[in-house]
């Protein structure tokens, strides 16, 4: 059995497709805020959108919008 040489952080965004949560997400260190609108305004037609948390709200629980 092996395990992660990672830490666990929480995460910072969620997924979600036509406004049903489908995943948590992990934003870029660099402009986060840029790369969330970016990919907005790109894949919004497609019906999925980043929405991020606040940091008191960062659990990686999507149900919980921040």
């Amino acid at each position: 059995m092996s395990s992660s040489n990672r830490t666990a952080v929480p995460c910072d965004a969620a997924i979600y497709r036509d406004d049903h949560p489908v995943g948590p997400m992990r934003l870029p260190i660099k402009e986060p805020a840029s790369f969330v609108e970016e990919f907005n305004r790109l894949y919004r037609r497609a019906g999925i959108v980043i929405e991020r948390f606040e940091r008191s709200a960062a659990s990686c629980n999507p149900d919980k919008k921040g």
